[in-house]
């Protein structure tokens, strides 16, 4: 982007972005590209090791200024501790990345990691869109919500039942509430990136994603969201072959055919499953 790129891009979203899921994979990615584009930024996830190295690399490649805040947003009391380490801060922007994954099936997954994924993946972005949106509407400014989805929303996933539902409901959420805050200087964009190769992704699912369909680099996503944001796209899919396959499985193929091919595909990259069916 160019120089005038990058101040209108800053003027519209800046000065301070929030990134949830910031430690590593799209979530620092999103922070390299925005630091890039000028924007100060308020990194959060629960590794604090992590966040320290993410916050340093930006601060030293673009000159911003970060602040880095440790919350488990799993939990169900994050948002005081986050309102309370931002509320001086004129966000502009918010990256609600944060989610969580697992390939198993629902009845080999403890309940704590079910309730768990559920906060992360729907409760933390519901709160995190009703706060930062909140402020951005009330000082009557323009501002940003980008709300980081999957196309594993787009239908019933099976063996990841919990992920691929909870990401369904952040894609509806999403466009029910860019219709709500039409006319304001809030926009509000959902990003389902398809399988992309991130340590989280590897580390918490065990997925062999040389057996995916053409999984992508962070980098791509993250520069394809930034710019759905920028020109106002609702509802952004990065990678011609993840659009291909959504428009295969939402408007070719009876629910019940997508829910069994994807059944097959998961089966394929899973590791073996340990524990009782519970």
């Amino acid at each position: 982007m160019s120089v005038a790129g990058n101040d209108r891009f800053r003027r519209r979203f800046g000065p301070w972005a929030l990134i949830t899921g910031a430690s590593a994979g799209l979530g620092a990615e999103f922070a390299r590209q925005l630091a890039a584009r000028g924007l100060d930024l308020v990194l959060v996830a629960r590794s604090v090791e992590r966040l320290r190295k993410v916050a340093d690399e930006v601060e030293v490649t673009h000159g911003v200024t970060t602040r880095t805040l440790s919350v488990d947003l799993s939990r169900p009391a994050f948002l005081p501790t986050l309102a309370d380490a931002t509320d001086d801060l004129d966000l502009g922007l918010l990256v609600s990345n944060a989610g969580g994954d697992g390939l198993r099936p629902f009845f080999h997954v403890p309940l704590d990691e079910v309730d768990g994924m559920l906060h992360l993946n729907t409760r933390s972005h519901v709160l995190l869109a009703r706060h930062v949106g909140g402020r951005i509407l009330d000082a009557g400014r323009a501002g940003g919500l980008l709300l980081v989805a999957s196309t594993a929303g787009l239908q019933p996933t099976p063996l990841i039942a919990n992920y691929s539902s909870s990401k369904a409901y952040l894609i509806h959420f999403a466009q029910a509430l860019r219709w709500e805050t039409r006319g304001t200087g809030l926009r509000v964009v959902v990003s389902l990136p398809g399988p992309t190769e991130t340590p989280g992704l590897v580390e918490s699912s065990g997925i062999d994603l040389t057996k995916l369909p053409a999984p992508m680099k962070p980098g791509p996503v993250v520069e394809r969201a930034l710019r759905a944001l920028e020109v106002d796209r609702p509802v952004d899919i990065p990678g011609a072959t993840n659009r291909a396959m959504a428009f295969l499985g939402r408007r070719l193929l009876p629910m019940r055919w997508t829910t069994a091919l994807w059944g097959f595909l998961m089966q394929r990259i899973a590791p073996p499953f340990d524990g009782d069916v519970r």
